[in-house]
Parts: C-alpha cells; sequence; structure tokens
C-alpha cells in the first residue's frame, strides 16, 4: 500500500493487466525479454520505475538437463540480467533502498553443486569472472543431478549478489543487495516439478521481508528466507 508498482513481464499483455489488477492507482506495465534486453525495453523500465525504492529480480526459468541451451538460457535469465539491472539501477535507486535477488536456498547452495564449479564461484571475485564461469559439458556431477542448470544459476546469482553489495553507490546510498529464498512455491514453476509445499503468498511474505526491511543496509549482501539468514 501506497507504493506504485512498475510489473515487468515478458508479454506486453501480462504486463499491462499484471499493472491493472493491482490495488491502487499509477501502477504501470513494462514489456522485457529477460533471455535478451534491448535497450528500447530498458529506456521504457527506467522511464516508469525512475528513482526506484525497491527493485525485486523475480524473472526464473527452470530446465532439468544438463545442456548448452539450457545452460544459456538459464545464464540469461537467472544471472545475467538480474546483474544488468541491478547494475542499472544501482546509480538510480532512492536513498534506503533495497534491491531484491530473488535465489533459491537449497537449490542455490554451494553444496549441491560439483566440486568443480563450487570451487570456480568460490573463487570469482568480480562480476566479469561470475559471467566467465563456462559450460562444461563433461561435468558427471552435473550432468546426473536434476535441475543443474537453475542450481548453478542460483548460485552465481548469489556470488553476484555478495560482489554487488560492495559497489560504492551501496554504501552511499545506504542501500541493502540482498538475495531472497521465497522456498517452494505453488506457482507455476514449482508445480511443473512436483507438490510445492508453500503458497505464492508464504513465499512472496519472504521476499517482502527484504523489500520492506526498515534498514536495508544491514542486511546487505546476505541471503535470507522468512527472515532468517541462511547459508549460502
Amino acid at each position: 500500500e501506497g507504493y506504485k508498482v512498475v510489473a515487468v513481464c515478458r508479454k506486453p499483455d501480462v504486463a499491462e493487466s499484471t499493472a491493472q489488477g493491482l490495488p491502487g492507482s499509477g501502477h504501470q506495465g513494462v514489456a522485457m525479454d529477460m533471455n535478451n534486453i534491448d535497450d528500447t525495453s530498458l529506456a521504457n523500465l527506467k522511464a516508469a520505475a525512475k528513482n526506484p525504492k525497491i527493485f525485486i529480480n523475480n524473472a526464473g526459468i527452470l530446465f532439468e538437463q544438463w545442456e548448452p541451451k539450457a545452460y544459456k538460457d538459464s545464464m540469461n535469465i537467472n544471472v545475467f540480467s538480474p546483474i544488468k539491472l541491478t547494475e542499472e539501477f544501482l546509480p538510480l535507486m532512492e536513498n534506503g533502498g533495497v534491491i531484491v535477488q530473488v535465489s533459491s536456498g537449497p537449490m542455490g547452495q554451494l553444496r549441491n553443486l560439483s566440486s568443480n564449479y563450487r570451487q570456480k564461484i568460490e573463487k570469482a571475485q568480480t562480476l566479469d569472472e561470475v559471467r566467465a564461469i563456462p559450460f562444461e559439458e563433461s561435468d558427471s556431477q552435473m550432468k546426473s543431478t536434476y535441475a543443474s542448470p537453475y542450481m548453478l544459476s542460483k548460485a552465481m546469482l548469489n556470488k553476484a549478489t555478495q560482489i554487488l553489495g560492495t559497489r560504492p553507490e551501496v554504501e552511499q546510498k545506504n542501500l541493502g543487495v540482498v538475495a531472497v529464498c521465497p522456498g517452494w512455491c505453488q506457482t507455476d514453476m514449482g508445480n511443473s516439478v512436483g507438490s510445492a509445499p508453500r503458497s505464492p503468498e508464504q513465499g512472496a511474505e519472504s521476499i517482502l521481508w527484504a523489500a520492506l526491511h526498515p534498514q536495508p543496509k544491514t542486511c546487505n549482501a546476505g541471503f535470507f528466507q522468512d527472515g532468517n539468514k541462511i547459508g549460502w
């Protein structure tokens, strides 16, 4: 309540209907393909959002198999686009604002990856090093692990969150760049892989805890679920 929401969706009609379906007035919908963010859609988003107090990167895609296209699309949608949008909007954020990266606790934690990819992520110190992590088809553990492109992408997003939290704008504007796990929720994606135990409302509450935190700087570069800090 009291916020103007800019809803970003791949399809223009879905973006507009989502915005119109929210309570209150002044909300807008912006179409953007997170697999390939173009200059026009980015400019439209900046014009609509201006200087946001809250920015939530919620786009996500899940592939079951370890193969090149699944890797490429997972990286573009789950990692590279949230990084790009965070970099673009950090200088525009209102003082005391927060950027929330919607991640995954159990699936995005380093312990679930092969030692090969775990080491690559742990060694990455810059966003360029995160972006440069390659697809290695021969990694036997990743090949045999369910939804491994999704797992890796969320672990990479978590690492990027830690790095983005060190940007000078964060300190200058008292911002928080935070990763949040909403849990396994009854969404289209969540239900596609089984019977999800959490409602969308429960997942949203976990995200809103960070988004509405009175002092977001205190949770900067952290990873949380339901207000509780969890391990990377």
